[in-house]
């Protein structure tokens, strides 16, 4: 698989010798295993209780760990990274973006 920075790999299967399988974007591949790190499980505990962000104003990213925004978008929010920062998930990557470009709601 091909990598960039706020990939979200899902249907992981961890093997020996530093290479996992996973699924990235609908294509199942091979990956090493220290490019990646594991997040936690989303599933379950915590369904009804997602917070959502609208964005509300485009913005195009300056660094590799930045999601580009489009008016409209629906970003999954994972928590605030700094004064002005939020981290999120979009189209299935995990980036940081600035948070006055955006409105949080609840799903």
């Amino acid at each position: 698989l091909t990598l960039r920075v706020g990939d979200v790999i899902t249907d992981i299967e961890t093997m020996e010798g530093g290479w996992w399988k996973g699924n990235l974007r609908g294509t199942v591949g091979m990956f090493p295993d220290n490019f990646v790190k594991l997040l936690p499980s989303q599933k379950g505990n915590n369904q009804g209780t997602l917070k959502k962000c609208q964005v509300l104003f485009s913005y195009t990213p300056a660094h590799d760990d930045e999601l580009a925004l489009e008016v409209g978008d629906t970003i999954e929010f994972m928590g605030d990274v700094e004064e002005g920062w939020y981290k999120g998930r979009l189209n299935g990557r995990v980036g940081v973006f600035p948070s006055n470009f955006v409105e949080l709601v609840n799903s």
